[in-house]
């Protein structure tokens, strides 16, 4: 089921006003929008070990980037956390991840830089 957020979005693409199309092949669980920013959160299936799953792109279809596996994105031994979910901040200033083990990442949506991260439950 494809929850995107922004009309651009479909179940495994995103249409952009300038007719430039991105196919993925996995299907959106949502997209957010912010700063003419629009971040796509592929729904990955279980048996399939993806923690890069969060994809950025600008109002033009350009790739910005792909959320970094480098850093640690996880609390405890789990090392499959795919992300589930996205939103902006309350103020609307910037990006939250949620990921499938219960982790919150705060985000830079220009950048994808992983700015602070904490525990969701």
């Amino acid at each position: 089921m494809v929850k995107a957020t922004h009309p651009f979005a479909e179940e495994k693409s995103i249409k952009f006003p300038n007719t430039n199309r991105i196919d993925f092949i996995y299907s959106i669980i949502t997209t957010v929008f912010i700063d003419n920013i629009l971040i796509a959160v592929l729904n990955v299936p279980a048996s399939v070990v993806c923690n890069n799953n969060v994809v950025a792109y600008d109002i033009e279809g350009e790739f910005l980037w792909r959320i970094d596996t480098t850093q640690k994105q996880y609390f405890g031994e789990q090392t499959n956390c795919p992300f589930v979910g996205a939103n902006t901040t309350e103020n609307e200033e910037g990006l939250l991840l949620y990921n499938w083990c219960d982790a919150t990442l705060r985000v830079d949506h220009f950048t994808g830089e992983i700015l602070e991260r904490y525990q969701a439950r």
